[in-house]
């Protein structure tokens, strides 16, 4: 699908809640810069390890003496995620809406993140670093330029594919945050050009040990809830407790419990992850 057939996501608005940061820039050191995360991706489903990189690259940059008053999580538009699912027949591919929904789920108790649909109410597919970009002019006019600087955050792949790690994202930051077992600084793989310690200005990298984390995607997660179940069978199982604890202890390893409740009682979502689809039309019809 090009950009010019594109349209924004069905039933999603255009918002970027300021609440947060407005009640955490009052409390916050005034001498001390400030800075709000942003991250991108699919999100199909969210899970705790998109949450956890969030936390470690809040807490690498107040290391370093940056005061982080928000953060947003921005899921990417349809037609960039369907395209990803189409060798899988669409199979696992969650509708922008209930994306966002999970999203709100996850981040409604958080003092500090918040969900971002600016780039899921666009026409069609925006690159990460023209979201990052307009998310910085949009704090600029809200707060005045500079009082706030965006950094983005990113997982190591992305990082090194996208050469963020040699050029960085000026204006904006970059938070590299690095999963336990992957190197990027392997020159053997990744060849020269990627030296620890020499990093650009603005841009960090962290990693992390947490075997969770490691083991948690939303493809395994995909895999758990595709494993052949029946979506009313799954929802009368969960709800008597009756579902085999193996498959229900690695789900709740990898989603927030309200998230998982809402994947198996939403129709939308679950017959997003468990079927099969020969063309777009489930989802063109989609409310």
């Amino acid at each position: 699908m090009g950009q010019q057939d594109s349209k924004p996501c069905a039933g999603v608005t255009n918002n970027t809640p300021l609440e947060k940061i407005q009640a955490n820039i009052k409390a916050a050191p005034p001498e001390k810069r400030k800075a709000v995360l942003l991250t991108t991706g699919s999100l199909n489903p969210v899970h705790i390890s998109h949450v956890q990189m969030m936390h470690e690259a809040k807490r690498e940059l107040e290391q370093n003496g940056i005061h982080v008053v928000g953060g947003f999580m921005s899921p990417s538009h349809d037609d960039h995620v369907r395209c990803k699912f189409r060798h899988e027949n669409l199979r696992g591919w969650i509708p922008g809406k209930q994306r966002v929904n999970m999203l709100e789920i996850v981040t409604a108790d958080s003092p500090w993140l918040a969900v971002d649909t600016w780039e899921i109410a666009q026409p069609g597919f925006r690159n990460f670093d023209a979201v990052a970009f307009r998310l910085q002019e949009h704090l600029d006019a809200h707060f005045g330029e500079g009082a706030l600087w965006v950094v983005y955050v990113c997982g190591g792949d992305l990082g090194v594919r996208s050469g963020l790690l040699i050029a960085g994202l000026d204006p904006c930051g970059v938070v590299v945050v690095e999963r336990s077992g992957y190197d990027i600084f392997n020159k053997d793989k990744w060849g020269s050009g990627y030296d620890e310690g020499e990093l650009p200005e603005g841009v960090f990298c962290v990693a992390t040990d947490s075997q969770q984390q490691k083991d948690c995607s939303s493809t395994a997660v995909r895999t758990l809830l595709a494993a052949g179940r029946d979506p009313q069978e799954l929802r009368e199982l969960r709800g008597e407790l009756e579902i085999p604890v193996s498959t229900e202890q690695k789900l709740l390893g990898m989603l927030d419990d309200e998230v998982l409740n809402h994947i198996v009682t939403t129709e939308d979502v679950w017959k997003a992850m468990t079927l099969e689809y020969e063309d777009d039309k489930y989802y063109d019809d989609m409310p």
